[in-house]
C-alpha cells in the first residue's frame, strides 16, 4: 500500500492500470485481495480468481472493485487518445537525437585502456611470482635443501 497507493498514485499522479505480482500459489502465500487493495488494478494469477472476487463481500471490497475498473477503463482510453495522435505517415529522422560527445568517448576509452593495462601488469607480476615460487621449491626438493619458506635450526 504504502508504494502502490501512497507514492506511485498519490505522490506521483499515476492513474493507469498497475501490475506487480504473479500469484502462483493459495491465498496463504499472496492473497490477492491484498495486492489489489493496496493499488495493483491487475493481478496476474494462474486461474484463482475466485480467491479475489469472494473478498468483495462489504463497502471497501466494493470501493476497492470500482477503483481498479475506473483504472483500467482509464488506461483504456488514454492508450486510444495516444493512438489517435499517432501519425504513421510521419516521417522519422534518424539522425536527431543523441548526439556523442567525442571527448568523453575517448576519455572512456582511456580509462578503460588504463585499467585493461593495468589488469595485465596484475597478472604478469602474479604468474611471474607464482613461476618464482614453483621453481625455487622444484630446485630445493631436487637438492634435497629445505626451501626459503621453512624455518632453519641454527
Amino acid at each position: 500500500y504504502g508504494v502502490m497507493t501512497e507514492i506511485v498514485r498519490d505522490e506521483w499522479g499515476f492513474r493507469g492500470s498497475a501490475v506487480t505480482d504473479w500469484m502462483n500459489s493459495g491465498e496463504s502465500y499472496m492473497p490477492p485481495y491484498r495486492g489489489i487493495w493496496a493499488g495493483n488494478s491487475i493481478w496476474l494469477t494462474n486461474g484463482l480468481t475466485d480467491t479475489v472476487f469472494n473478498t468483495i463481500k462489504n463497502d471497501t471490497g466494493y470501493k476497492v472493485a470500482e477503483r481498479v475498473a475506473h483504472d483500467v477503463l482509464w488506461t483504456f482510453v488514454d492508450t486510444q487518445n495516444a493512438a489517435k495522435s499517432f501519425d504513421p505517415s510521419a516521417e522519422i529522422d534518424l539522425n536527431k537525437g543523441a548526439h556523442y560527445n567525442l571527448a568523453w568517448v575517448a576519455a572512456v576509452v582511456a580509462v578503460e585502456l588504463v585499467l585493461a593495462a593495468g589488469v595485465a601488469a596484475m597478472a604478469y607480476f602474479l604468474v611471474k611470482n607464482l613461476r618464482q615460487n614453483k621453481k625455487a621449491e622444484n630446485t630445493a626438493s631436487a637438492d634435497g635443501t629445505e626451501s626459503a619458506e621453512t624455518p632453519k635450526d641454527e
